[in-house]
C-alpha cells in the first residue's frame, strides 16, 4: 500500500528551507497530495504551479 500524505503549506514552506528537507519527506512518503489553494500559495514567486512542480521534481533528481 502506498504511503500517502495530504499537506498544508507551512510544513511544506518548512521542509524547502532545510537541507535535504523536501528529499527527506519523499522518502517517508510515496505520493503527497496539495490541495489546490496549498498548490496557489506554494507557487507564489513562480510563473505558473507548474513551475513550482518542475522545481519540486528538479529537487527529487538531485536528491537521488
Amino acid at each position: 500500500m502506498p504511503r500517502l500524505v495530504v499537506s498544508d503549506t507551512g510544513p511544506i514552506i518548512t521542509l524547502e528551507k532545510l537541507p535535504d528537507g523536501f528529499a527527506l519527506l519523499r522518502k517517508l512518503y510515496d505520493k503527497i497530495l496539495l490541495p489546490e489553494e496549498v498548490l496557489e500559495e506554494l507557487a507564489e514567486g513562480f510563473e505558473t504551479p507548474e513551475a513550482y512542480l518542475n522545481h519540486l521534481e528538479a529537487v527529487k533528481a538531485q536528491a537521488t
